[in-house]
């Protein structure tokens, strides 16, 4: 069985009754192989009780949950005080792997859990990898888990601490959620997905790479150039001298995109790294001058690089010195 390519988008029951994203129940479900969930988008707020993506299947063959997307999003002015579970995984028996979990509701009340998962007795493993959960947005005086995974995971350290292998914490933004675009434009999550040879192309049909995959149900270019470094000094100069250091980025993006992050150093060394919080448009450019000024201090020539800090996909044109 395959459950893919779905997008189930602005649930919202207006009222205080359960709504689910994917329903999948698989008691004793069973196959020459496991079923496979992947490439679903879901994208849920309201209030009531909220279950993303849910799948109980004890004595199941079990189910592979692969590059899906999971939001638990809040409306304007929307508070949550009912229980909400992003992903709930019940006895799976398969390989849960480069998902991408995200919310950012107001708990006012109740709890949240990103995670809420059990297996037992050798029964229904859930062996999770390499998914990137992201719950620093979450507002509210309500009590937010990470993870109840056989026991309660309060936190991310925690839930690393805990279960699973190689977990990712990177923010998350997209290109348009209101049109359903979840292309992302947040460098720190880019390409960090591992090759499933089961799935090969994202929800839209495109192609995903073979060797570094991005998380999440869709596959995206995200690319910025460095035209210039912006500094100016004399040919020779004193020791412990402090100039400032500007660089301009050019958005290749047909989107537009917040935060990128630069950086420069000395000599290769010394990293200073900042963000341009400022959206800039797709085709544009920005100049920014580092809060940090350069100091030198090493006799003779001084090369100062400036660069992208960040994972994009066409690293020929990152920096400039």
């Amino acid at each position: 069985m395959k459950i893919t390519g779905n997008r189930v988008f602005n649930l919202d029951n207006g009222g205080s009754a359960s709504k689910y994203g994917i329903y999948v129940y698989g008691y004793y479900a069973g196959g020459s192989s496991k079923s496979l969930i992947a490439n679903n988008i879901i994208d849920l707020n309201g209030a009531g009780f909220t279950y993303g993506l849910y799948v109980y299947a004890p004595f199941a063959t079990g189910f592979n949950v692969i590059h899906n997307t999971v939001n638990i999003i809040k409306n304007p002015s929307q508070n949550s005080t009912s229980t909400i579970y992003a992903m709930y995984t019940g006895y799976t028996e398969g390989l849960i792997q480069n998902n991408v979990i995200y919310s950012n509701v107001n708990k006012s009340a109740g709890r949240f859990y990103g995670i809420y998962g059990f297996d037992a007795g050798g029964i229904g493993i859930n062996n999770w990898d390499n998914n990137n959960m992201y719950l620093d947005d979450i507002t509210g005086t309500g009590t937010v888990y990470h993870a109840y995974h056989n026991a309660t995971y309060n936190s991310y350290a925690d839930m690393v601490a805990g279960f699973g292998t190689d977990w990712i914490n990177e923010s998350v933004a997209y290109v348009d959620r209101s049109t359903q675009d979840y292309r992302m434009t947040a460098f720190g999550i880019g390409n960090l997905g591992k090759p499933y040879a089961g799935v090969t192309t994202d929800v839209n049909g495109v192609t995903r790479s073979a060797t570094t995959p991005d998380l999440g149900a869709t596959e995206y270019d995200l690319d910025f150039s460095v035209t210039s470094i912006d500094i100016s000094t004399n040919a020779s100069e004193c020791g412990n001298f402090s100039t400032s250091v500007g660089i301009t980025v050019k958005n290749e993006n047909t989107f537009a995109v917040a935060n990128v992050p630069v950086a420069y150093d000395i000599n290769g060394s010394g990293k200073v790294s900042e963000v341009i919080t400022a959206s800039i448009a797709a085709g544009a450019s920005s100049s920014y001058t580092f809060d940090t000024e350069a100091t030198f201090n090493t006799p003779g020539t001084n090369v100062v690089n400036a660069f992208l800090d960040g994972n994009d996909d066409n690293t020929s044109n990152n920096s400039d010195n």
